[in-house]
């Protein structure tokens, strides 16, 4: 598993390269490469040995379609359908974190899960305060599913799944900041490596359900 991990990280890291450097050759082979290799990660940790790693599992493979679907940056209607892709993987994961069972302790009670979903919430109003026309809705419904993934991940107090939600959350923040208020090229670097650590924690929490 160190090797595959090793060389999961370095086609991440070479993907964040040629997006900051707008290389759009080398993100088409790239990025399903790396989304190829979420998946790989977590068949290789026992995805389908358990029910939270089937389940698991399927969220990956709704957000690899969704990589695949955000390769794009001019087709709207293709946005829109990795954005739908991105929520069913969202909602995936609220089900596996359902199944996975919750135990709140004093590091994670009720109050802070309620606390950080919100805050997930306010920090995302900005970014829709400004998109005009179809896409707030489903915008909104969007920064909805990603609190309530936060709420459930908490709930389960196991850390490496609250990380990975976290790390999420903070990668979508920046690319409805690249997709509707301006394009840096060092949003990649907010983006990439947090993404795709945050999936490869999801696939590596499956282990854990063994």
């Amino acid at each position: 598993m160190g090797f595959a991990l090793a060389l999961y990280a370095a086609f991440v890291a070479a993907l964040t390269v040629a997006e900051y450097r707008g290389d759009k050759r080398a993100q088409y082979l790239l990025k399903p490469a790396c989304a190829l290799g979420f998946i790989l990660i977590a068949l290789m940790s026992g995805a389908l040995e358990s029910l939270y790693g089937q389940i698991i599992l399927a969220g990956l493979c709704f957000c690899a379609v969704g990589d695949v679907a955000l390769l794009s940056r001019t087709s709207m209607k293709l946005f829109l359908f990795g954005m739908i892709a991105f929520a069913l993987g969202h909602i995936a994961y609220i089900f596996a974190f359902t199944h996975h069972g919750f135990n709140f302790t004093g590091k994670f009670d009720v109050k802070y899960s309620f606390f950080a979903a919100s805050f997930s919430l306010l920090a995302s109003i900005p970014i829709i305060s400004l998109i005009n026309g179809p896409m707030k809705g489903p915008a909104c419904i969007y920064a909805g599913i990603i609190a309530l993934v936060i709420l459930f991940a908490i709930s389960t107090g196991h850390l490496m799944i609250i990380i990975a939600a976290f790390l999420f959350a903070i990668s979508d923040y920046f690319v409805g900041r690249d997709r509707f208020i301006i394009q840096k090229p060092w949003h990649a670097f907010a983006i990439t490596p947090l993404y795709f650590g945050a999936q490869a924690l999801f696939a590596l929490s499956v282990a854990q359900a063994l």
